[in-house]
């Protein structure tokens, strides 16, 4: 977890679409992390990946230029700079789509760190969550949830045991939050004051409604019926 005065963290979701000619084509998400002087972390679908001048070249993402306010990449010989308020690229790839099995389930694929990803909405706004089965609830920063419109402060006080130790915490219902086509409502939800966590943790008060099925790096997730 990157820490340093110079890095910028973003919670940017970059919904990627276009029409394509080939059935096997699949749009692909691209979100910027973190950017600095110099690097960048992103993540193509659920591909994390470490951009700076130094790294291994990804065969597909090269860095051309960062700062703390942005990052210019090149992906598949297409530049697109990311920074807040950009919305739109086209990106496509044939692997790490999200898959519908079924109207009630979603598999999930791990990157290349065994994390799992998926696109989703707090009251039809976008976001981006990490798959947390530790954590007791989906968990935002409060950046995150001011971005978002959420109105933790009025939320019940109380204070969470972190990595860093024991912080102060709101804790409170919103209407509704999806990932991909599974939405729930009236769903708990914890906002921690500041940057941290740096992407929005699905949490047990979602993913305690679900049914989890995990075979290596492969998740499948099931909404139960009631």
């Amino acid at each position: 977890m990157l820490r340093t005065k110079c890095l910028a963290i973003f919670s940017l979701a970059i919904a990627l679409s276009s029409a394509l000619s080939t059935s096997n084509s699949a749009a692909e998400s691209l979100q910027l992390i973190v950017t600095g002087e110099d690097r960048a972390i992103v993540l193509l679908g659920t591909e994390r990946i470490i951009l700076t001048p130094s790294a291994d070249r990804h065969p597909r993402v090269t860095l051309i230029e960062a700062t703390s306010d942005a990052a210019i990449v090149e992906v598949d010989g297409k530049r697109v700079t990311l920074s807040p308020g950009n919305d739109t690229a086209a990106v496509f790839a044939e692997q790490y789509e999200p898959a519908e099995t079924g109207d009630e389930t979603l598999t999930l694929w791990a990157d290349s760190t065994g994390f799992f990803y998926a696109n989703g909405r707090v009251n039809n706004r976008p976001i981006r969550f990490l798959v947390d089965t530790g954590a007791n609830t989906v968990t935002f920063s409060s950046r995150q949830a001011d971005g978002l419109g959420l109105d933790y402060e009025k939320g019940e006080s109380g204070y969470a045991s972190t990595a860093s130790g024991v912080t102060p915490m709101k804790t409170f219902k919103v209407n509704e939050i999806s990932i991909e086509h599974i939405k729930l409502y009236n769903v708990r939800v914890t906002v921690i004051p500041g940057a941290f966590p740096d992407i929005p943790l699905l949490g047990g008060t979602f993913l305690n409604k679900l049914n989890m099925v995990r075979e290596g790096n492969k998740m499948e997730l099931t909404k139960r019926g009631y």
